[in-house]
């Protein structure tokens, strides 16, 4: 399972270097740690998203 985010096509960590543990709800017991990602890397992806958006050839996954 990857623990980080993908940006542009790269699995990136946050910028800050900071973590999020995840722990499952059931027993407490920790079962993994994501990235704590912001507004900056939030819009790098919309940005990344809307630039493949844009560049996908009509009749394709873009509708």
């Amino acid at each position: 399972m990857r623990q980080a985010n993908l940006i542009n096509g790269e699995w990136v960590q946050a910028d800050s270097g900071q973590t999020v543990d995840v722990n499952n709800l059931a027993t407490g017991l920790k079962i993994g740690t994501v990235s704590k990602s912001g507004k900056v890397e939030a819009r790098r992806a919309i940005e990344a998203a809307d630039a493949a958006f844009q560049a996908a050839p009509s009749g394709s996954w873009r509708g």
